[in-house]
């Protein structure tokens, strides 16, 4: 995954509340209010405004952690990116895996 955020991942892997804005391929991961808060690019007081409701926030900031350890076991653990489909054809045809590409 080019320009996919690895700091975004870690933090999801071991449960810690993210915020971050929808820069790269963060699209792919978070939804916003489920598993971490969003934010446009560059928006300062949003960041502000957002770090604030963690703090203030127990409860979201527990949802938002257990939310992001799910995604990445559901989704994006190193089983699923190592063995699941990850290329498709021009026209989404075929579907490869990597261990078959490894093995060609």
């Amino acid at each position: 995954f080019e320009g996919f955020p690895n700091n975004v991942v870690e933090y999801f892997a071991v449960g810690k509340p993210v915020v971050t804005s929808n820069a790269g391929g963060v699209a792919e991961m978070v939804k916003h209010e489920e598993n971490a808060l969003l934010i446009p690019c560059g928006d300062d007081a949003q960041l502000y405004d957002k770090i604030i409701s963690l703090i203030e926030n127990p409860k979201l900031r527990k949802k938002l952690g257990q939310n992001a350890m799910k995604t990445i076991e559901q989704g994006f653990s190193e089983d699923i990116m190592i063995h699941g489909p990850i290329i498709m054809s021009p026209r989404g045809s075929h579907e490869f895996q990597f261990t078959s590409l490894l093995q060609a």
